[in-house]
This record gives structure tokens, C-alpha cells and sequence, in this order.
């Protein structure tokens, strides 16, 4: 793991806590682009530990559960991808008509790396676009 972060293999990192998932719900978190906190919910049933972490973003302005925990939460409803996969404004001025898979994503990556937001970024096999739901 330290190798992925310029470290030689030997360097061990310090565990500093940990928490079952039920200690952060209720907690928030700051947006690292733009001035807005959101909460930490415990979401619907569609959430599962046999495919994936269990820790999922929840968007409501895509996708029929996730806008149901959103009402249920009241989450401000954000839809920030179009019909055509393209950033729109309420994804941010500097990214809107991106595509989210293409050009897009690299100009998301570099605003985290300029915040000093992101601690690391690799390929990873992800099921988006296609998701069960």
C-alpha cells in the first residue's frame, strides 16, 4: 500500500480510529469544491456489503431510490448530469459540457489535485454507467 504513495513498501501507516458505519451516520462533511456541507444518512435497502464497500454517494436528482432518500432526508435535489452525460451548470461553471466520462473527469481530478483534496487517483473497475439500478 505505501508504494502507492511514493513510500517505500516497508513504511506502515498509523490506523488513527475506526468506527462501524452506524458512528458517522448523523456526521457531516464539506464539499471539497464548493461551499456546501452534507450529511452522512444510512441509506435505503438498496444498499448492500455483498457488492461493494456499503459507503455509496447518494445523488437524487438521479435515480428513483436515491430520490427517495433524498425526500426522506431532505436533500436538495441536484442534478448535475444531463440526459447526454454532460456536466451541466449545477456541477460547476468550470466543468459544465464536460463529459462526465471523458474530459470531464480528468478536469474533476485536476480541481481536487489543485484543492489538494484527493489523496490518490487510479483506474479502478467500476459497473457506472451500468448499474443494476
Amino acid at each position: 500500500m505505501a508504494s502507492k504513495f511514493g513510500l517505500p513498501e516497508e513504511e506502515e501507516f498509523t490506523v488513527l480510529a475506526t468506527m462501524a458505519g452506524a458512528e458517522v451516520v448523523g456526521t457531516s462533511y464539506n464539499h471539497p469544491l464548493y461551499p456546501r456541507t452534507s450529511p452522512v444518512l444510512a441509506g435505503g435497502d438498496y444498499i448492500t456489503t455483498e457488492s461493494g464497500t456499503g459507503l455509496v454517494h447518494t445523488a437524487p436528482g438521479h435515480g428513483q431510490e436515491d430520490y427517495l432518500t433524498g425526500l426522506k432526508h431532505g436533500l436538495e435535489l441536484l442534478s448535475p448530469v444531463d440526459d447526454a452525460g454532460k456536466f451541466t451548470k449545477e456541477a460547476g461553471e468550470m466543468f459544465e459540457g464536460m463529459s462526465v466520462l471523458g474530459d470531464g473527469n480528468a478536469a474533476v481530478v485536476e480541481a481536487l489535485e489543485e484543492t489538494k483534496a484527493l489523496l490518490l487517483a487510479e483506474d479502478y473497475g467500476h459497473k457506472y454507467p451500468y448499474d443494476w439500478r
